[in-house]
């Protein structure tokens, strides 16, 4: 690998954020998209989900705000 990598340039922007979940289509402002900082693949093509939809797909019970 070259010394300065320079990454893909659709990864510098991130996807434009939808108004409505992407697994269940219910509309929310609230909505949570997985981050990998070692990835940044991951995190670009990982959906923007509702919390209880977050919660199903990656078990993650700790999505207790407010």
């Amino acid at each position: 690998m070259s010394q300065h990598y320079k990454m893909p340039r659709k990864y510098l922007k991130g996807r434009k954020q939808p108004k409505h979940c992407e697994e269940c289509n219910k509309k929310t402002n609230e909505l949570y998209q997985r981050i990998d900082g070692n990835n940044c693949s991951i995190t670009y093509y990982s959906p923007y989900l509702c919390k209880s939809c977050y919660n199903k797909k990656y078990k993650k019970e700790f999505l207790n705000a407010k």
